[in-house]
């Protein structure tokens, strides 16, 4: 497969930054083992699950389960959580197409990417329009959890709903304005990602359910929670959420640069950044909801930071 179908990078680590030697390091240690050089060269062409890899190399599958953790933690391959046949399965995917350890000599020799990263709050919608059953969580300084807005749409808008960490509904949407760092600026690519899944009473893993993103009103793609998932803790979720309720989602990421859209690095549409019209706006707008014309219509639960299985909420990174 050619690099377009991966959002694949060249990075440089600066030997004389603290923190990226630190990084530096859990690079150098990653790449320090046969087994998972041979794992990289495995994935280099096409994703392969945990499974698929031990067999090609016929390794334990708890020993390639190691490698990957180690080569996730230095950001030299992406691990994502799809749905099998049976069961859920880590896919894992290229994430970088060179790499390169610079000393302070050489940095000059180096042009980074501008960017910039927001990570806007699940509570911080600017609109929304929701049909229930529907609510939000939010997490008291004592950890303990309140109930906002429960079967109650209206009261969606209240100033309470700042703090919320986890927000469910049957159908609608609801909207987020991202300030635009880069406003009448060159944008070539804009990176989402957030943690969702289904929605239902309590929980059912086989419940799928068709959740659309949209930038500045563009339909950018729909994507199928496989399920609305309990029955063990989310990392983050607080201890008294209880256990049959919906406890964590998928972590999904979203690129559109100028080779189209990719949905956790697998390209889905032709729709380009430049077709978002960001430059010419003050601030982009995302809305994130469920169609109740859509073939599942199985609403959707959107993570915070304090939820689930990831500590982040919506993160938008956008690149000049």
């Amino acid at each position: 497969m050619s690099d377009e179908i991966f959002d694949v990078k060249n990075l440089t680590y600066y030997i004389d930054n603290d923190a990226q030697s630190d990084m530096a390091y859990k690079v150098a240690r990653a790449l320090a083992s046969q087994d998972r050089i041979k794992i990289l060269r495995l994935i280099a062409c096409q994703p392969l699950n945990v499974y698929e890899i031990a067999l090609r190399l016929n390794l334990p599958f708890s020993t390639v389960s190691n490698h990957i953790d180690v080569l996730e933690e230095a950001g030299i391959i992406l691990v994502r959580m799809q749905q099998g046949k049976k069961r859920h399965v880590k896919m894992c995917y290229r994430h970088l197409s060179s790499l390169t350890f610079a000393f302070k000599e050489n940095r000059d020799n180096f042009i980074s990417p501008e960017y910039y990263r927001l990570e806007m709050p699940v509570g911080h919608f600017t609109s929304a329009h929701i049909e229930g059953p529907c609510g939000m969580a939010a997490i008291g300084e004592d950890n303990t959890v309140s109930m906002l807005a429960v079967d109650k749409p209206n009261e969606f808008f209240t100033p309470e709903r700042l703090g919320a960490e986890l927000l469910w509904f049957n159908h609608g949407y609801v909207s987020y304005s991202f300030v635009n760092k880069l406003y009448q600026g060159r944008v070539s690519q804009l990176e989402l990602s957030f943690e969702c899944c289904s929605e239902i009473a309590y929980h059912r893993d086989e419940w799928p359910s068709d959740i659309f993103v949209k930038i500045n009103g563009v339909d950018l793609l729909t994507l199928t929670s496989p399920g609305d998932f309990g029955g063990r803790r989310g990392k983050y979720s607080p201890d008294d959420w209880f256990v049959n309720n919906t406890q964590y989602g998928l972590l999904y990421k979203i690129t559109v640069n100028n080779g189209g859209t990719y949905l956790n690095n697998i390209r889905v549409s032709d729709t380009a950044v430049d077709d978002l019209s960001i430059a010419s706006r003050q601030y982009i707008s995302l809305s994130i909801g469920v169609d109740e014309n859509s073939v599942h219509c199985g609403g959707i639960n959107l993570f915070g930071r304090r939820f689930g299985d990831y500590a982040q909420a919506i993160e938008l990174t956008v690149y000049s």
